[in-house]
């Protein structure tokens, strides 16, 4: 905390690769707003490992029961890193903010999108089941 809180310029990644593990910690001990607010500092950074920034705040939204927001970063998350290794669970996530807003058209879309994208995932069976508790 200490690091960061000197707003050190001078070598980005390493300021960003703070505030991750100060996420980090937050994201441990559950307390999700003070999470949100060192991965997003780390995204604003613009250096160091961003897919992960924008994944973790984005999870944190959802465990704060902030589902737009959720949905909001996952989608930004697949759109902005496509080749992310993130992409599979941003995918899976976005349908399960979705599923907590109630928005049941898009949640099946991007159940379905996620089906047919990782076929032999582990998530599969979720995601068949939640589709059909929304059916």
């Amino acid at each position: 905390k200490k690091y960061v809180s000197g707003n050190n310029d001078e070598d980005k990644a390493r300021f960003s690769d703070a505030h991750l593990r100060i996420g980090d910690i937050y994201y441990i001990k559950k307390e999700n707003e003070n999470a949100v607010s060192s991965y997003l500092a780390a995204y604003n950074s613009k250096a160091g490992a961003l897919d992960y920034a924008l994944y973790q705040s984005s999870l944190c939204y959802g465990y704060a029961k902030k589902y737009s927001e959720e949905v909001a970063g996952m989608k930004k998350l697949v759109s902005e890193y496509p080749s992310s290794k993130y992409v599979p669970a941003a995918i899976y996530q976005t349908a399960e903010g979705y599923n907590a807003l109630e928005d049941n058209s898009n949640a099946i879309s991007y159940y379905q999108n996620y089906i047919t994208r990782y076929p032999n995932s582990q998530k599969v069976r979720d995601a068949l089941m939640s589709m059909g508790l929304i059916q």
